[in-house]
């Protein structure tokens, strides 16, 4: 009977250390995207890692704006928002991902004793002793420098007892032509991700330091003008612009390059759009819902469509973006947005149609924009316009008349906030406000159909 006992007792004890050693060579991976991290990163990395995703399971649509990237941060891991992409895409989590903190082991022997600092200065003098006259020679200098300093065969530097100070003059020079050419055409970067060649343009001197020669000046106000003909009145309000990739994708690359500080994120400006889209009702008015149009879908359904494009190609003009589109980014961010467009569709002599944007909805009533950004469509194509000064005292065009019809209560105080800005504008433009537009007005088609440099009347 105790020969059994001992056989059992030895079968489960081979069986225990089995499965530790298993356990200890094998980590239990629960997601297949972690397939590739086995055995070469800590597992209590991918622990983490393994909670991030069920967090951002958890949020389900908010996780664009409630991830945080908090763990990318404190613990150089891919956060919630990386993780359910790779998820979603089939795809894995790369050892390039993960810190090399993560990545490296290291076997901690017991602490020795401290040596005595006289023990190890022994061990010099003998080490010393015993090596070659050259190396005795270099350790006796460092030794004496250490000891005496002030022996050291360094001398202070002479001191001028009448120096000139500074020039009375001035010291201003002439610009080279080189220089002028660097500040005229800016210098040039290429996107890493889409090979497109962007560049930021001064169009308009005087900002800072001496002033240029009167030929570049008139050079970059003909440029300026010239180039996109647009008004004379409006090139003292912009000191550069941005050009990004014309693909198609044009006017959510300059979104992009706005709010994410790069135009590569197109595709994602492109998700959030949808994403605000359908949390709202306020923007079924705005894309009239209820009128049918082509392929029995209704103006709201076939904006969906065309904003939806997850393919990082050329887009065709059925995905362009539009400039309604742009209420939903300046609600989305709380900024407001400012146009300069060319109408397409005028005979005779090119128009502008100069209008702002402003958000739908606010979800801090109350709460002033955060920005202003201003935007220039030029023969369909999207640019960013940088302009000067505060944007207390910059002028603004009227704003866009749809805005009155379909906005909600919680920023009805923005036109009170732009008025300065608008009568600038005005007063720039040489132009008299017209009949203004009231709320009560039901017919959300006129409102659209009026002339952009009208001004807005929010009283009810």
């Amino acid at each position: 009977m105790w020969s059994r006992i001992h056989s059992m007792l030895e079968g489960q004890h081979s069986k225990i250390r089995k499965e530790l050693e298993d356990s200890m060579s094998r980590p239990r991976i629960t997601h297949r995207m972690f397939s590739l991290l086995q055995g070469k990163v800590s597992t209590k990395a991918i622990e983490i890692m393994e909670d991030e995703v069920k967090r951002g399971v958890a949020l389900g649509i908010g996780l664009e704006l409630g991830c945080g990237c908090v763990l990318r941060t404190t613990h150089c891991l891919p956060c919630a928002c990386t993780l359910i992409d790779v998820k979603n895409n089939g795809s894995r989590v790369h050892l390039s991902d993960i810190h090399p903190f993560w990545r490296t082991l290291e076997y901690d022997n017991e602490e020795a004793m401290p040596k005595n600092d006289n023990d190890m200065f022994e061990e010099l003098v003998d080490k010393a002793r015993k090596s070659d006259p050259a190396y005795r020679n270099v350790f006796l200098e460092k030794l004496r420098d250490i000891l005496h300093p002030d022996d050291e065969h360094i001398l202070a530097p002479a001191v001028r007892e009448n120096p000139k100070g500074r020039l009375r003059g001035s010291t201003t020079r002439n610009k080279s032509d080189f220089e002028h050419s660097l500040r005229k055409y800016g210098t040039p970067s290429t996107d890493a991700s889409t090979n497109v060649q962007h560049m930021v343009v001064d169009f308009a001197p005087g900002v800072a330091g001496a002033p240029l020669e009167k030929n570049y000046t008139k050079g970059l106000i003909s440029t300026w003008v010239k180039r996109f003909g647009v008004p004379k009145e409006l090139w003292s309000l912009f000191y550069g612009w941005v050009d990004v990739g014309s693909d198609g994708h044009c006017g959510f690359r300059v979104l992009s390059h706005a709010y994410q500080g790069g135009e590569e994120d197109y595709i994602q400006m492109r998700d959030w759009c949808i994403k605000e889209i359908n949390g709202f009702d306020v923007y079924k008015g705005l894309f009239e819902a209820s009128v049918m149009i082509k392929n029995g879908l209704s103006k709201y359904e076939n904006t969906l469509r065309r904003i939806r494009f997850i393919h990082q190609s050329t887009c065709g003009e059925e995905h362009w973006m539009h400039s309604d589109d742009l209420f939903v980014y300046a609600s989305l961010f709380n900024w407001t947005i400012c146009i300069i467009a060319e109408n397409r569709y005028a005979k005779g002599p090119k128009e502008w149609q100069c209008m702002t944007i402003l958000p739908l909805r606010s979800s801090n009533e109350g709460v002033a924009p955060y920005g202003v950004l201003w935007v220039l469509n030029h023969k369909s194509h999207w640019m960013r316009l940088y302009s000067r000064g505060p944007h207390d005292e910059v002028p603004m065009p009227p704003i866009e008349p749809g805005w009155i019809v379909f906005r909600e209560r919680s920023v009805e105080h923005l036109t009170a906030l732009y008025k300065t800005n608008i009568d600038n504008w005005h007063t720039l433009m040489g132009t008299t406000p017209r009949a203004p537009l009231r709320r009560r007005d039901p017919d959300a088609q006129v409102a659209r159909a009026l002339v952009f440099d009208e001004s807005i009347d929010l009283s009810d």
